[in-house]
């Protein structure tokens, strides 16, 4: 439906590949999170010792082998300026991540409600400082985050990312809903803008 209403409006078509996740709430940290060290925050907020991440693994899996694929079975357009990725919480760290390690590949991270405050934000600014230098005027981030429970605790940190890619001269926007929970409902009212964000950077 969304794309629908896109393409009425004179936007071009896209492919939506979903990738499955970790059911269990440990393991989708460990796989979606920035590099942690032994000793993390999220380790002290659930009290028990954490193994480190491997976020690699999937980050390169993806560029490197399903990338591929997708191309070969799908009319796609290969160039970067046309590749995308995203996601929510845990997910929009990880699009964050994979487009910052393969700037060359992905152009655009859609970043929802992300979980920057799971991470010590010295670690996060030493991994971005290392990556951000690849990033061009053809790579832009789309932050989101919500004020109802919870999820206001996202806002801070997604505010202080914003800072940064604007210190780095790097396009992006970032939209702040007062009304907006932790939940796919109010992500997908903010996924046409979002969309909208990423094509009007190609033109």
């Amino acid at each position: 439906l969304r794309m629908n209403e896109l393409q009425k409006q004179g936007y071009p078509g896209f492919i939506v590949v979903g990738i499955d996740c970790p059911e269990d709430e440990m393991a989708r940290t460990l796989e979606y999170a920035f590099p942690m060290k032994q000793t993390n925050r999220f380790e002290k907020q659930v009290g028990e010792k954490i193994p480190l991440s491997y976020p690699d693994k999937l980050l390169d899996y993806i560029a490197n082998e399903l990338k591929p694929i997708i191309d070969k079975w799908f009319s796609t357009r290969k160039e970067r300026e046309y590749t995308a990725c995203g996601g929510s919480s845990m997910g929009g760290i990880f699009a964050l991540n994979l487009m910052t390690k393969y700037p060359q590949i992905f152009s655009f991270s859609l970043s929802f409600s992300p979980a920057y405050h799971l991470h010590y934000k010295k670690d996060v600014i030493k991994l971005m400082n290392s990556r951000i230098k690849n990033l061009d005027n053809k790579n832009s981030v789309y932050l989101y985050s919500g004020m109802v429970g919870f999820e206001k605790d996202f806002v801070r940190p997604a505010k202080y990312m914003k800072t940064y890619l604007d210190k780095h001269n790097v396009r992006n926007k970032m939209v702040i809903d007062s009304k907006g929970k932790h939940c796919e409902r109010d992500w997908s009212r903010h996924f046409s803008d979002a969309i909208k964000f990423w094509f009007n950077n190609i033109k």
